[in-house]
């Protein structure tokens, strides 16, 4: 049964217990959302006397209340202003004919500084509610807005583990070349998710689910310690390394490839395979034509893509492409604009020359085969059968290597 209190809290016994109070549960993950003139009117508010909003907190962790609203007013703001990290507003009114426009905490009087530490919230306590009463609860009180069944587990990782996701999570591959919508980041957490998907896969060493289950049972399983050491190394220099093999947007690296290719990119490190053949490799395997016909995406990425069995198969069909292929494929070629600007394209002089690096799936056989290698001298493709319609293009690509090989010989 749902129990629920209340209690008046001052700023400074909020900020002794700040090591119990856990602020990884709030749909709005930053801590600084709001803009300065917002903080400084909450300051300005507490120093006036005024009431602000209580905090709404949820018993979800042992030995911590996590804040299920209240981040930005306490977190953000209050203790950011206490730590000295922002000055107020310039607009903001005096107190009591003090000036207090522009300064900082530490810059105000200390009569003032202790009207703050001072001041009393009202702190509401949760206890006993469910996953789906967290998220309905949470709806209610802003505005229709749900928690994801994520969101939830984010809070049942720690701070340790969500530290660690964020530091990942801000590093050049998952920050600018993944093509996660940025409205599903902020309001879902999705690049957060696949980050945990990640490490699920590469912390097992056998054949895992990454069902949203299955990743809060591994968040628990981190929560006293958070991600060991030798993990954090390997992801930093796969995350690392995948940002040199692919160093541009790519908009066919879908959610469910990720973890797939960071087990892979450790494995291409280990026998030192560089950077720009392993994209090179990607690049290959996901070719629009390729993909859509493969044993990968028709039989293991099409649905129930988290399921134990489907995440296996993706790893046996791509290990079948890697170890055919990672040899002799070429490296990483570096998209170019469409005419008109509405697709990126890739120069076709250098897919010419680049063919005899390309392998594609023959679905009837479910095995590998190369294509025929070109030779690059005096290779001069026919320009004009170049267009914007990405259809065309893909018959352009396919015309060019199986009708033209003899005109580049």
């Amino acid at each position: 049964m749902i129990e629920f209190y209340t209690q008046l809290k001052t700023v400074n016994q909020l900020i002794e217990a700040k090591e119990q109070l856990n602020f990884e549960l709030n749909v709005q993950r930053a801590s600084s959302l709001w803009g300065n003139e917002a903080k400084s009117l909450l300051i300005h508010s507490m120093l006036y006397g005024y009431p602000i909003p209580a905090l709404w907190t949820v018993d979800l962790v042992e030995g911590q209340m996590s804040v299920l609203d209240g981040r930005q007013r306490l977190e953000g703001t209050i203790f950011e202003f206490i730590e000295d990290k922002f000055e107020l507003d310039r607009s903001i009114e005096d107190v009591e004919e003090e000036k207090i426009a522009g300064l900082k905490f530490s810059q105000l009087s200390e009569k003032l500084q202790n009207r703050i530490l001072n001041y009393s919230m009202t702190v509401n306590f949760i206890k006993n509610m469910t996953d789906a009463e967290i998220s309905d609860f949470f709806r209610r009180i802003n505005n229709g807005l749900s928690l994801s069944y994520f969101q939830i587990t984010r809070t049942l990782a720690g701070v340790k583990t969500m530290s660690f996701i964020n530091e990942i999570n801000q590093m050049k591959f998952f920050k600018e070349i993944i093509p996660l919508p940025e409205k599903s980041r902020k309001a879902k957490a999705t690049d957060e998710e696949l980050i945990m998907q990640t490490i699920s896969l590469v912390y097992n060493e056998d054949p895992v689910g990454l069902s949203g289950k299955e990743i809060r049972e591994l968040a628990i399983k981190l929560n006293p310690t958070g991600i060991p050491e030798e993990i954090k190394t390997i992801m930093r220099d796969a995350t690392e390394y995948l940002g040199l093999a692919i160093p541009d947007h790519n908009k066919d690296l879908r959610k469910v490839h990720v973890p797939i290719l960071f087990k892979f990119a450790i494995q291409a490190m280990q026998i030192d395979v560089p950077a720009s053949r392993f994209g090179g490799l990607i690049q290959s395997f996901f070719a629009p034509k390729t993909y859509k016909a493969s044993v990968y995406k028709i039989s293991y990425a099409s649905s129930q893509t988290a399921s134990k069995s489907n995440v296996d198969g993706r790893m046996s069909e791509f290990m079948k492409f890697f170890d055919a292929n990672i040899e002799n494929v070429g490296d990483y070629v570096k998209p170019v604009a469409g005419q008109r600007g509405r697709k990126q394209k890739t120069d076709a002089v250098q897919l010419s020359i680049d063919t005899t690096n390309k392998f594609v799936s023959s679905v009837e056989h479910g095995t590998l085969k190369p294509i025929e290698k070109l030779d690059s001298s005096n290779s001069t493709p026919n320009n004009d059968k170049l267009t914007d319609s990405d259809e065309k293009w893909e018959e352009f690509k396919q015309e060019f290597s199986e009708d033209d090989s003899e005109k580049l010989a």
